[in-house]
Parts: C-alpha cells; sequence; structure tokens
C-alpha cells in the first residue's frame, strides 16, 4: 500500500506538530523545522566578468553599477578589483616567429594640463595577416625622439632583431629611427591621401587653382601606385611643374616638396614586394579608435595604463593585410 501521510525520518513512525513550524517524531522525540536555514556565510554576489562588459562589449560603468543594483563608488571598487584580477590570469599574447613588420603610433593625452602620449607597437608576422600587440607605453610629453626610442626599447629583444620594416605616419623622428635601426622604411597613404583630399576643393567651383589642386591630387595617386620607373621620373616632373604654378596654394607647395623628398618612403612597398608592406597604419588606428572611446572617462594615468593595456590584449591580434600589386 501507499504510504498516506508522511513518516520522521528518524525512526519512520508519526509526526505530531510541535510549535509552529516544527515538527517531532512520535517515537524518539526528535524535533526539526520544516523550513530550515541554510548554514554558513551568506554567499558573495557573483556578477559576469565586468572587465568583459564594460571594455570588451562597450557598456558604461554607470549602466553596469544600474543593472546590477550597485551605486557607483561600490561598481567602481568591483571594476577595479577585476582589472587586477584580469591583468594577473592574462598575460601578453605570445607573437608567432617572424621576421615581423613594425606599425607604430602615438595616441595623446592631457592630465592636469600636461601631455601624455601613449605609444602603440604592432608586429605583424611577414606570413600572417594579422598585427599583434605588445603591451602599450604611456610617457609623459610629446613624440620625441627620446620617448620614442625608449617604447621601441620596451620590444623584447628576440623580436626586435627580425624587425625588417617599420611602418608609420611619417611622425618626425620616423625616418632616423629607421636609419638606425636598419629597418625599411614605410610612410601611410591614407593620411597623405586625408591630407590632400581637404586641400583638393572638388567640391568649391569658385576656389582659386581649383584645376591645379585636382591635377596634384590625381599626380601624386599615379606616383603612388606607378611601377614603371620612366614613368615615374615623368609624373616627378609634371608635378614639380604643378606646384610652380602661380595660383597653387603655399601649404600645398610645401605638401608636394615633403612628398617628393619622402617619395622613397612612400613607395617601399612597390621597391620590396617580397615583405608584402601595408600601406596604412589603419590596425594601429583602429586600436587608437577603441582605446580612445573606451577610455574617455579616466581621470588617471595609472587608470588609462591598466585600462588600455587590458583592452589591447583583449583585442589583439587585428586583422592587417599587407599591399598586393
Amino acid at each position: 500500500m501507499k504510504t498516506l501521510h508522511l513518516k520522521s525520518p528518524c525512526c519512520q513512525e508519526i509526526i505530531y506538530q510541535h510549535g509552529g513550524k516544527r515538527r517531532i517524531c512520535s517515537k524518539c522525540g526528535k524535533t526539526w523545522t520544516v523550513r530550515p536555514k541554510k548554514r554558513g556565510r551568506k554567499p558573495i554576489r557573483r556578477f559576469k566578468d565586468p572587465v568583459m562588459e564594460i571594455l570588451g562589449q562597450g557598456i558604461t560603468l554607470t549602466t553596469w553599477a544600474c543593472r546590477h543594483h550597485l551605486t557607483l563608488p561600490n561598481a567602481s571598487k568591483q571594476f577595479q578589483r577585476n582589472l587586477i584580477k584580469f591583468l594577473k590570469r592574462h598575460a601578453e599574447p605570445i607573437v608567432p616567429l617572424g621576421p615581423y613588420i613594425l606599425l607604430v603610433d602615438g595616441l595623446w593625452f592631457t592630465f592636469k594640463k600636461q601631455n601624455w602620449v601613449m605609444f602603440l607597437l604592432a608586429l605583424k608576422p611577414l606570413t600572417e595577416n594579422r598585427a599583434y600587440f605588445l603591451d602599450p607605453v604611456l610617457l609623459a610629453g610629446g613624440e620625441s625622439y627620446d620617448n620614442w626610442t625608449y617604447a621601441i626599447s620596451t620590444i623584447p629583444q628576440e623580436c626586435r632583431k627580425q624587425i625588417k620594416a617599420l611602418v608609420s605616419d611619417g611622425f618626425r623622428t620616423s625616418k632616423n629611427i629607421a636609419l638606425e635601426q636598419g629597418w625599411i622604411h614605410q610612410r601611410c597613404h591614407f593620411h597623405l591621401i586625408a591630407y590632400l583630399q581637404v586641400r583638393r576643393g572638388r567640391r568649391k567651383k569658385c576656389i582659386v587653382g581649383g584645376s591645379v589642386r585636382e591635377a596634384i591630387y590625381q599626380t601624386i595617386m599615379k606616383l603612388l601606385q606607378e611601377q614603371n620607373q620612366i614613368k615615374v621620373e615623368g609624373l616627378k616632373i609634371r608635378l614639380r611643374k604643378l606646384s610652380g604654378y602661380p595660383d597653387c596654394p603655399r601649404s600645398l607647395k610645401m605638401t608636394v616638396g615633403e612628398f617628393l623628398r619622402a617619395l622613397p618612403e612612400f613607395r617601399a612597398y612597390l621597391d620590396y614586394p617580397n615583405l608584402h608592406l601595408p600601406t596604412t597604419t589603419g590596425s594601429v588606428e583602429t586600436m587608437c579608435k577603441l582605446i580612445r572611446k573606451r577610455t574617455k572617462t579616466v581621470k588617471t594615468t595609472k587608470a588609462l595604463k591598466l585600462w588600455a593595456t587590458i583592452l589591447v590584449r583583449l583585442k589583439s591580434p587585428i586583422t592587417c593585410n599587407g599591399k598586393e600589386h
């Protein structure tokens, strides 16, 4: 037969009520509660990793605090603890075997009326279309020769020996650094083209020297891609003539002069096709934009360095295609 009434767990005898929520065994007299409390300390509230939500997905700290019903100071402390734990668990990513192409860029910040520059360095193996980022270097001042030299010295020596080329946006000391290290220097095409687009005046019909501006732009675009050396010499002569016209703006004359002096650096990808050099610093610019967006609420250099380091480790590597021609 089925048991109609619940028996005591100790003696399997009849159970009687013994107060409000207690019960007693009719045989041995043992009592117990029908709603027992969980023993021990209360568990600490567990959340999803705030590092992945805030830095990885771009959720603000205020939004994360509201989702988990926390005050902003408590959420900030919780996030800070998780940042330190994340940094200890996730070491700097291992870079594949070289040789490498080094991509660099500097990101400017201001704290208490003092300039700081974050130097971003990425190594692209010749056999891959991905750029592996090293931990960023944050230094006071500007993009000086000493700061850039120190930032490059932080690259592990075994990797630094295998670097074959440097890709940069043409900062002031980039050429000297490439010569000292014995690297091929490839300058970014995008920065040059963006600068020319502003001064091209294509949408302004009444701009002074509009035809000259357009002719200079088209000539420079051809020089960046032309492989025939005879045609290259002809384009250089034409560009000098165009920059000498009276209606050519002074700023554009200076740009043409600088471009002709640095032409081998803009055409390095054509002179060394076996390296498959990228013609832009787009992958590093992408990381710069991401760091700028995620760290816009940071108030100190220490927090900026910590946030940027973790963000770089989260997002590295980034796609970086070499130029095919």
